[in-house]
């Protein structure tokens, strides 16, 4: 890599590191991006199977003070909010990269 073609510049308050022409910062970002959809997607069907667990525990007539309930709740509210809080991570890049 030549260090005379390195630019460092900011696009949409986002810097962006070309060389050669090539936006290397955006590319990377994107591909980060793609990433982070795959695991907003894996998430959210962990997610869904957790709810799903729950609302037959709650439907087949297990008590609300039973354990089991507790627990399945308490992994439904943990990967709920993790889920929240990649999402708006990803909301937050894509702005970045001005994807919005």
């Amino acid at each position: 890599m030549n260090i005379k073609n390195l630019k460092i510049f900011k696009n949409k308050n986002a810097p962006v590191i070309r060389e050669g022409g090539i936006k290397v910062f955006e590319k990377v970002g994107k591909t980060l991006l793609i990433v982070q959809a795959a695991e907003l997607y894996k998430l959210g069907l962990e997610v869904e199977a957790v709810r799903d667990a729950l609302k037959e525990l709650v439907e087949s007539g297990v008590s609300f003070d039973d354990p089991q309930i507790y627990e399945s709740y308490e992994r439904f509210e943990e990967l709920n909010s993790e889920w929240e809080r990649l999402e708006a991570e990803h909301l937050r890049m894509r702005k970045e990269f001005g994807l919005e």
